[in-house]
């Protein structure tokens, strides 16, 4: 579970409620690899899975949100200066 903060627009007329405060519900799935090139040097690889509900709405149909899934890959390049 995570908890989403209340999110206000502003319409020009002043601030509006737009998505309420909630909780919602939230996994996260994700495995890494380091591979040494050297004493001093590493290639990092980092991949993780995501999935969240979507927000309340605070104005009915016009603020629906919806929920999402993410796969994100990153590669790193690690240097010992030492």
């Amino acid at each position: 579970m995570t908890r989403l903060d209340a999110v206000t627009v502003d319409t020009g007329n002043g601030p509006s409620p737009y998505w309420k405060r909630t909780l919602r519900d939230y996994l996260e799935l994700g495995a890494g690899v380091e591979v040494r090139m050297t004493d001093r040097t590493a290639l990092l690889l980092d991949g993780r899975f995501q999935i969240f509900g979507k927000p309340g709405s605070d104005r009915g149909y016009t603020a629906e949100g919806t929920g999402a899934v993410a796969f994100l890959l990153s590669a790193g390049f690690d240097c010992n200066l030492r």
